[in-house]
């Protein structure tokens, strides 16, 4: 379950995202000579339960947070590209039955190489 998760969530944003370049956890990535990109890590939740879809009881219920964090030299775009991924990402649902709930961020942190950086949440569930 939680590698259908972490796998559904890369392609979608690999297939989709054009805005920036993108860093996919324990892969190499350089970012010598870019002024912004996201970076994703995804982060299960320990407990997997029964649940209920809204449609029907008793399916197992694996949930995850999908953290993409975005990078910019300037913190106003650093903060504006937050914003774009919570729209491209809000909602989405994916193949095998997985659900992104809406993004929560918080404010831009100044790096020490330069970068601001903005943490955007989503709360991912599949069911089986």
């Amino acid at each position: 379950m939680l590698l259908e998760m972490v796998a559904e969530c890369e392609i979608y944003f690999t297939t989709n995202w054009t805005a920036t370049s993108i860093q996919i956890e324990d892969k190499d990535f350089d970012y010598t000579g870019l002024d912004t990109w996201i970076s994703l890590y995804f982060a299960p939740v320990l407990n997997a339960r029964i649940g209920f879809d809204g449609t029907t009881s008793g399916r197992i219920r694996g949930d995850g947070l999908q953290s993409v964090y975005c990078y910019h030299k300037k913190q106003k775009l650093a903060l504006k590209l937050a914003d774009t991924v919570k729209t491209f990402f809000n909602g989405v649902e994916l193949p095998k039955d997985i659900h992104v709930d809406i993004g929560m961020d918080g404010s831009a942190t100044a790096l020490s190489n330069g970068f601001y950086e903005v943490k955007v949440n989503f709360g991912v569930t599949q069911f089986s």
